[in-house]
């Protein structure tokens, strides 16, 4: 079983934050140098490892929760130097995600679960979800 916390930021013309979150695995055969992927519901799938002395077969279970403060989004918030359209967003965020991950050979298969609070204050609904597969080849 791993444990892992990550603390993270920005501070840039198209994106202001800060974050913090936890992410936990368990399985058998386990790939070393696992981490929290990066922010955001399509970084969770891109997180592939280093492969190179893995394991012919491993899998694990994941799960991962991070919190957000967001100063500043140029896509919904706008041109920063005049008046332009934008979106009225939450500032607080959350995330969380499950998963699986197996790897059979030169296959890594992953099946992701993911959770967020809304973003727009104008959403229908208190929160996103989306789930995630990827299959990847290493070669």
């Amino acid at each position: 079983m791993d444990l892992d916390w990550r603390v993270s930021g920005g501070l840039g013309n198209l994106f202001t934050y800060g974050s913090v979150g936890v992410g936990v695995r368990f399985g058998w055969n386990l790939i070393s140098g696992w981490e929290i992927p990066p922010t955001g519901n399509r970084a969770i799938s891109n997180n592939f490892h280093d492969y190179t002395n893995a394991p012919d077969y491993s899998f694990y279970f994941y799960s991962i929760v991070e919190g957000f403060a967001i100063a500043h989004a140029i896509f919904l918030d706008g041109n920063t130097n005049q008046e332009s359209h934008f979106v009225s967003r939450v500032p607080f965020q959350s995330k969380a995600a499950i998963g699986l991950v197996f790897k059979a050979k030169n296959f890594v298969y992953r099946f992701s679960y993911i959770r967020t609070t809304r973003i727009f204050r104008e959403a229908k609904k208190d929160y996103e979800q989306a789930g995630v597969i990827d299959i990847g080849f290493i070669f």
